[in-house]
């Protein structure tokens, strides 16, 4: 019996200290986004802008959202290139028309898709965006891009 009791103590140590120890994360996954913004001026037909996530860890992207504004009616295409396993690769945006802005009068582009590429560490992202032509319908402002990125670290 007295055996019994202290085995049972020692249990009831055991669990408090697993209950109350930090259980470890399932994965160093350290959640970032980076958001790469340019403009396309009124006279030109392509803007392209570099951004660099992280020089020390991989950076996984597991979605890519695009939006971006040019004369309505016209074609709005993108790109972004990276380096993944020392090698130069380019992702494609499937950019679509989502009409004309309520607000600006511009035509309003989008493209959003799930991936999983794995980025280099201190790959510099470098995002190009272009419309088919230089023609405007009376914009008095730059035509707006932004590219974000969203995942993790690693």
């Amino acid at each position: 019996m007295i055996k019994f009791s202290w085995n049972a103590q020692l249990l009831g140590i055991a669990a408090l200290f697993l209950a109350l120890a930090p259980w470890p994360p399932a994965h160093a996954e350290q959640p970032f986004t980076i958001e790469i913004q340019c403009t396309i001026p009124l006279n030109n037909y392509i803007c392209v802008q570099t951004g660099t996530p992280s020089t020390t860890k991989s950076f996984v992207i597991e979605t890519v959202s695009f939006s971006g504004q040019a004369t309505l009616g016209q074609t709005v295409g993108g790109n972004f290139s990276f380096k993944t396993g020392r090698k130069a690769a380019v992702a494609w945006l499937p950019v679509q028309s989502l009409g004309a802005s309520p607000s600006a009068g511009t035509g309003v582009y989008v493209a959003t898709l799930p991936v999983r590429l794995i980025l280099d560490p201190g790959s510099p992202i470098r995002m190009e965006v272009y419309r088919n032509s230089t023609a405007n319908s009376g914009q008095n402002t730059p035509y707006s891009q932004r590219l974000n990125l969203m995942g993790y670290l690693q």
